[in-house]
């Protein structure tokens, strides 16, 4: 067993490719068409494409991935292409034949294509297990280390090339259909489950295993995205926003679905994402591009131009891009999803059961009598007081004829004026129309001008500028700035009016309830998050195989929102009263015959939640180098000192009073956490390829360790009206430390075959708002209802002090998880590929609520949480275990636990036929449990294949095929039938969203997207050369989602598929320069 330097291996090459045709000289321009494929296959295929030989080992090549090569360029230029970012580069070259060997770190696409020698040194210290920042020769920004999908844990590895061909808008949006471990159904501008007048903006929201956004952590180059602070009640940090990424700017992508706190820190418990942006621009690319609705809507275009270039020797490089994007909204009327998940509650549910409380809106007044009592048997069954109402028929009036209508409802009909006391004729319609509701769409913000995806406009700028100040030793600095700016309908489109039977404005003998449609109180909400960084740096090479780099970066996140505020109307009494005495007509075509509210609603101004703004500020020092010799080559170390503070700044909400319209303003105090880290990450190739032990052809060993310091500084209150401000805002901070430990081997027993193992532990510290506790003396009696089962359940008459909201003694959430997986590349198979990887993420000590009741019947289970008097001999004399309470703490507890297995699956395919060059690939998820117990008392509930949780599969696969100088793409976007029930529904609302539903099941679904690029080659000095035109369809068959049964126009289709149907993309590129 040894260890190959580059002597060895140069000496042992074998020529993957040999096309010994030796006529090309190194200037000699050539085209070339390689598409992104794994380096076995895109190398000989390069070679023959520039009719050359190249040289290369074999254990160089394994496992890595080439990016495409497209245009007309030197022999040099297209291999520095091919192997930008893989850590192959050339080591020497005639024009005929060329050597590639392993370098320190990854060349940037068209970069100085000349060679650079490799000596045995640089050979060893290839990029693996190395901060990507620190290897020579990168231009990357990422901090951390490069991850490949096959590394000893499971990583997720998307390119730049499949980000770009997937025709996604935005990054949330290529998360959700290419990620099978994202549980996220739908965007935040495209909620096609929730009700009308919320708001839907641009923002992205990504949850790996169903843990919740706030267990995902992002990054961004290695470094934490600022998590963002949000208004109104919550007040609370969210995930950072990755919508304001121009998807062109991305490299790739790194996906890490399993607990990594190890590595990563606190926040890691369901997986991370780190997008690395690119940095290795040359010359100036310009894009332009937009995308559509077949039907119509959703319309967008973006301009996006990246470029860069060196000077003073190239030892000072500047790269810069700008991007500009801009979709307008799609509304309800754009297409006629709206009609099926109405139409689908009618059917299986018909006009009774649960429409009487919630009439159905129409495009005119419908109308239905007020029950009048509740059937008992029923609700002794189980029903709700909706399904068990009793419903009088409606009966006309005396003086408009008397006549009974045989039906509990009607509607008004187009075009009807209202009635006439006296004459029976103005009242027929609603006679005539008994038994029915008006069920088509009006023409307002809960109709027609309702949003179904949020319009936005997306604008950033980057600056990165690198130094070479000597040799060994480089200084940089990046800035940037993101805008994303969102908007939707938002406002007043119903009012659910009771009129009494006496009402002049009443034509029946009953009270009824009148549903209105709104017309002219509406609006766009608003929300904006801009954000920005600036980090600064130096890079110094230490000694032979150490790096080191000293950092300063600070972000900014400030989010705003604003929404129109319209009043609710039912709660202006003097409104309700003219719709009663007649002054205003709600028993009419009110489009046609319009209410005008104004005399009867407040003066209300415009809701403003925010400015709320988050600062992070982070100090580090990260080294990276070789360690020790061992059989399989020599062990890396990555080190870390960090210090890191994120600060949310004091913010204001200001909300209009429904009734007077005046403003409530609400303060939201600063808050701060402040984490000190230290963390290391050690690989170990214990045995290379070059061994006689049998079944051992390679071990790999990874190993790694952080311990995190948290302390938070919080207000209490942590939230107080501006107008009755406390006296004192006091100032608490908590502190909490956690060490985290990962553990990765692999190993193949023969050529092709891989096993690996990991085992990682993981941490989530409260969140501030967790931290907050409230305290009430409540007077005696208060709590007279609950009954103390340690005094035979005698009633809580005294007075009480009750504990709720947070706690500051919460311990943070742990969790540990492991993984178990195979990857399998047969050699008689070349370029196949095919990774399984099964997954179980274990949390304990997670954060939850506990009930006065289950504390008071689980007293010895919940030890501190209920505070006694002592006992007296005259308790005891009554057979009382206990004295009087005097303290219940109901505060949030560290109580519940849940877990989480699922499998996931990878393949890939590439291979050069006689039509083109073809690549096939496939990624699907197997959620097997997702399981949660909230309380030892409770039974835990699993939520895999229920509505809200994660599917039982999911996934896409499709092929990638390029022929000369063009390419289509083919991608399907699959997901399982779910259950239509959620695991915590009661029984009764189990019984009736299946009546409803017509089905228990929600079917599978599959969506099919289909695009294109053809590469223009024409003479080099002309303006066309360099062109590329692109486009695609998505949803090519048009695919309806499955219907939800609902009332309201919006959330009426399964939010696994895309409101926008069938949709269109195209665009054009021009490179300038060489």
């Amino acid at each position: 067993m040894r260890t190959m330097n580059l002597r060895t291996a140069l000496a042992s090459t074998v020529a993957i490719s040999a096309i010994a045709v030796p006529s090309v000289a190194v200037a000699q321009e050539r085209n070339f068409d390689v598409p992104a494929q794994t380096a076995v296959t895109s190398i000989p295929e390069l070679a023959r494409q520039a009719d050359v030989q190249i040289l290369v080992s074999e254990s160089v090549v394994k496992g890595k991935r080439t990016k495409a090569v497209r245009g007309k360029m030197t022999v040099r230029q297209a291999l520095g292409k091919l192997l930008s970012g893989t850590g192959i580069r050339v080591t020497s070259g005639d024009g005929r034949t060329f050597t590639l060997a392993g370098q320190i770190g990854p060349s940037a696409e068209g970069n100085d294509p000349e060679p650079v020698a490799v000596t045995a040194e640089a050979d060893e210290a290839q990029s693996s297990g190395i901060s990507e920042i620190l290897v020579v020769g990168s231009k990357s920004q990422n901090v951390d280390i490069r991850r490949t999908e096959d590394d000893a844990q499971p990583y997720v590895v998307f390119s730049s090339e499949e980000i770009e061909n997937s025709q996604a808008t935005n990054l949330d949006e290529f998360l959700r259909r290419r990620l099978p471990m994202n549980t996220a159904a739908t965007s935040a501008s495209q909620n096609s489950e929730s009700d009308i007048g919320l708001d839907r903006n641009n923002i992205s929201s990504v949850n790996l295993r169903g843990l919740g956004t706030a267990q995902t952590l992002i990054l961004v180059d290695g470094r934490r995205v600022p998590r963002q602070q949000t208004a109104r009640i919550e007040s609370v940090f969210t995930q950072g926003d990755l919508n304001g990424i121009p998807l062109s700017s991305i490299e790739r992508i790194e996906v890490l679905p399993s607990t990594a706190g190890g590595i990563y820190g606190g926040g890691a418990v369901g997986g991370v994402i780190n997008v690395i942006r690119k940095r290795n621009y040359e010359a100036l690319d310009v894009r332009v591009s937009g995308e559509g609705a077949f039907r119509g809507g959703g319309e967008s275009v973006r301009i996006e131009a990246n470029g860069g270039f060196g000077f003073n020797d190239n030892r000072t490089r500047i790269s810069a891009s700008g991007s500009y994007a801009k979709a307008e909204p799609l509304h309800v009327d754009e297409n006629e999803l709206w009609r099926r998940g109405r139409n689908l509650w009618i059917k299986n549910l018909g006009y009774g059961g649960e429409t009487i409380l919630g009439v159905p809106l129409g495009a005119t007044p419908n109308i239905i009598a007020l029950p009048i009592g509740s059937d008992a048997a029923c609700r002794a069954a189980g029903g709700s007081f909706n399904q068990c109402a009793i419903l009088p028929n409606l009966v006309l009036d005396i003086d408009l004829g008397g006549a009974s209508l045989n039906a509990p409802f009607t509607h008004v009909s187009e075009g009807y004026g209202g009635f006439s006391r006296g004459n029976a004729a103005t009242a027929a319609s609603l006679v005539s129309n008994a038994g029915s509701f008006n069920l088509d769409i009006p023409n307002n913000i809960a109709g027609r001008q309702g949003t179904l995806a949020g319009g936005f406009e997306v604008w950033s700028a980057n600056l990165n500028i690198r130094h070479e100040l000597k040799s060994g030793l480089d200084l940089f600095a990046d800035v940037g700035l993101q805008s994303n700016n969102s908007r939707s309908s938002f406002g007043t489109g119903v009012a659910n009016i009771t009129l009494p039977a006496a009402a002049a404005t009443n034509p029946f003998q009953q009270a009824v309830i009148v549903a209105i449609p709104v017309f002219g109180l509406a609006g766009d909400s608003k929300t904006t998050i801009t954000s920005r960084q600036a980090s600064a740096g130096v890079i110094a090479k230490l000694g032979s195989s150490w790096s080191a780099i000293g950092e300063y970066h600070w972000s900014d996140t400030k989010r705003d929102t604003r929404f129109p505020k319209y009043p609710i109307l039912t709660a202006q009494s003097g409104l309700i009263a003219a719709l009663r005495d007649g002054r205003l007509n709600p028993i009419a075509d009110v489009e046609n015959f319009p209410l005008n509210y104004d005399s009867y609603l407040p003066d209300v101004a415009i809701a403003q939640f925010g400015p709320s703004r988050t600062t992070q500020e982070l100090f580090s020092l990260k080294s990276s180098g070789k360690t020790i010799s061992l059989p399989g080559g020599r062990g890396t170390a990555t080190l870390l000192l960090e210090r890191r503070e994120e600060a949310a700044k004091k913010f204001k909400d200001s909300t209009p009073n429904d009734f007077t319209g005046t403003i409530t303003t609400e303060i939201v105090p600063e808050r701060s956490q402040r984490v000190l880290s230290a963390y290391g990450e050690l690989m170990f190739p214990i045995l290379g390829e070059d061994n006689d032990i049998p079944l051992m052809r390679e071990v790999e060993l990874q190993v790694s360790a952080r311990h995190d310091d948290y302390k938070t500084r919080y207000a209490v209150p942590n939230r107080y009206n501006n107008s009755t401000p406390p006296s004192e805002v006091e100032y608490r901070s908590t502190q909490i430390a956690s060490t985290d430990y990962t553990a990765a081997v692999k190993w193949s027993p023969a050529k092709g075959l891989h096993f690996r193992a990991s085992y990682s532990t993981g941490f989530l510290p409260a969140s501030i708002n967790q931290l907050v506790q409230y305290q009430n003396t409540a007077s005696a009696g208060s709590y007279s209802f609950f009954q103390d089962p340690r005094r035979q359940n005698a009633p809580l008459s005294q007075a009480l002090i009750i504990r709720t909201g947070g706690n500051p003694s919460l311990d943070p959430e742990e969790s540990k998880s492991i993984s178990l997986g195979a990857i399998v590349a047969p050699p008689w198979i070349a370029g196949f590929r095919i990774s399984l990887d099964f997954l179980r993420i274990k949390k304990t000590r997670e954060i939850g609520n506990i009930d006065i009741v289950s504390l008071l019947n689980n007293e010895d289970l919940f030890d501190g949480r209920i505070t006694r008097a002592p006992i007296t001999d005259a308790d005891r004399a009554l057979g009382y275990e206990g004295g009087l309470i005097e303290v219940i703490d109901a505060s949030l507890i560290n109580i519940a636990r849940s877990s989480v297995k699922a499998i996931d699956i990878q393949v890939d395919y590439s291979a050069k036929t006689k039509f083109g060059l073809l690549r096939m690939y496939g990624m699907f998820t197997k959620h097997i449990d997702s399981k949660r117990q909230d309380a030892p008392t409770l039974p835990s509930t699993d939520s895999v294949g229920y509505r809200g949780g994660p599917l039982n599969w999911r996934g896409n696969f499709g092929f990638d095929f390029s022929h000369d100088n063009w390419a289509i793409y083919w991608n399907s976007q699959v997901s399982s039938s779910y259950d239509v029930r959620s695991p915590l529904y009661t029984p009764s609302l189990a019984t009736i969203t299946v009546q409803r539903q017509g089905s228990e099941r929600i079917p599978s679904q599959i969506y099919h997207d289909i695009g294109f690029r053809y590469q223009l080659r024409t003479n080099k000095n002309s303006l066309w050369n360099g062109v590329t035109i692109y486009g695609g369809v998505q949803n090519i068959f048009d695919t309806k989602p499955p219907a939800l049964a609902t009332l309201s126009f919006i959330g009426g289709s399964s939010p696994y598929g895309d409101s926008r149907l069938r949709r269109f993309s195209f665009g054009i590129s021009k490179h300038f320069g060489r």
